[in-house]
């Protein structure tokens, strides 16, 4: 009978000692936060090793980004230098060409504005050199800075000036055909125009 009391009191020890280690262990992980371990997150990896895994990623993915842009550049820089060395022949010659190579320019900013300065170099860059500008040092900021403000003011300058002069053309055109259509009454009008300005002196 001692025996059965025995065992009876090593079970319910046993039973009590199994409880307090469950107690235990639901109070310790009330004061983590509830934060799960390694083992509870996805594959077994740890919040940290995730993190630092998709930075990773991302480092990579921004890598093959700049990469794909040089290249882009390379592959675009053989059609900008000849564009750049049409432009840059348009403005010398547009005297000589008596205003007409100002159609290129003009052509060249629209392009600019709707592709994109990769094939079209901005106002400016045409006469800096390559090696500076891919260098990128403040010399060459500037001056292209300066050149980008100096040349639209010229493109527009002349612009205007060349719609004057095609204005005035079209209008001695149209004077000289209403002349030969009806001289007489062209005549008339200028006799008359005549006579009231010096005579009203």
């Amino acid at each position: 009978m001692s025996n059965i009391d025995e065992q009876l009191m090593n079970k319910n020890k046993g039973e009590e000692a199994a409880g307090r280690a469950g107690e235990l262990a639901e109070a310790k992980r009330g004061n983590s936060g509830g934060t799960a371990s390694a083992d509870d997150a996805p594959g077994g990896i740890s919040l940290r090793e995730r993190i630092f895994k998709k930075k990773k990623e991302e480092e990579a993915k921004s890598k093959e980004g700049g990469e794909e842009s040089k290249l882009a550049e390379a592959a675009t820089a053989p059609i900008r230098k000849g564009t750049s060395k049409l432009l840059q022949q348009a403005w010398l010659n547009l005297a000589d060409s008596f205003g007409l190579t100002l159609l290129w320019i003009d052509i060249h900013v629209w392009l600019g504005s709707i592709v994109g300065h990769k094939f079209f170099c901005k106002l400016g860059q045409e006469w800096l050199d390559n090696n500076i500008i891919s260098a990128e040092n403040e010399y060459a900021k500037s001056q292209g800075k300066t050149l980008g403000t100096i040349e639209p003011m010229v493109m527009v300058g002349c612009n205007i000036g060349c719609f004057i002069i095609l204005l005035s053309i079209i209008m001695i055109v149209a004077m000289i055909v209403g002349v030969i259509e009806n001289p007489f009454k062209a005549l008339s009008a200028a006799f008359g125009y005549l006579w009231q300005y010096f005579g009203g002196k």
